[in-house]
């Protein structure tokens, strides 16, 4: 099992009669009629990602990024919504350069197996990319878990 993680903007899905509505993220997808997105080398079609849940939150701890890509329903739940902000952005960012200097031979690979430098530094490139567009495309940006 794992954890389906989709960047973009959050839209109101359901409003109960109670305090709290519930948000879904729309993924975005470039169309099969235009070049896939290069990533540093990487392509990818849209922003949707998937990851177990161990090999998540393993590389949150590796990269420094606990307390900015999870909050307590992550950690009680399978599904949770993050609010994407400038300063997770910049967050992000800064675990890549630190990482790059960590292991300065690693090149953006997402399809290894298993958490290697190399897949780490393409997942980081790609929470990069789709953070910082969300930041400058979306209302309500934000990060999805399901």
């Amino acid at each position: 099992m794992g954890y389906s993680i989709t960047i973009g903007n959050a839209e109101i899905y359901n409003l109960p009669e109670e305090l709290f509505a519930e948000y879904r993220i729309t993924e975005v997808q470039t169309p099969y009629s235009c070049s896939l997105i290069t990533i540093d080398n990487m392509y990818c079609r849209g922003s949707n990602m998937r990851m177990g849940y161990i090999q998540y939150h393993a590389m949150l701890e590796k990269t420094g990024l606990v307390e900015v890509l999870t909050n307590e329903d992550l950690d009680n739940e399978a599904k949770a919504l993050i609010r994407v902000t400038p300063e997770m952005w910049q967050s992000v960012g800064s675990s890549i350069h630190a990482h790059r200097e960590r292991y300065p031979s690693s090149v953006c690979l997402l399809n290894e197996g298993g958490l290697t430098p190399n897949s780490i530094l393409a997942r980081l490139l790609w929470f990069e990319y789709w953070i910082n567009w969300s930041l400058k495309n979306c209302k309500l940006p934000g990060i999805e878990f399901i």
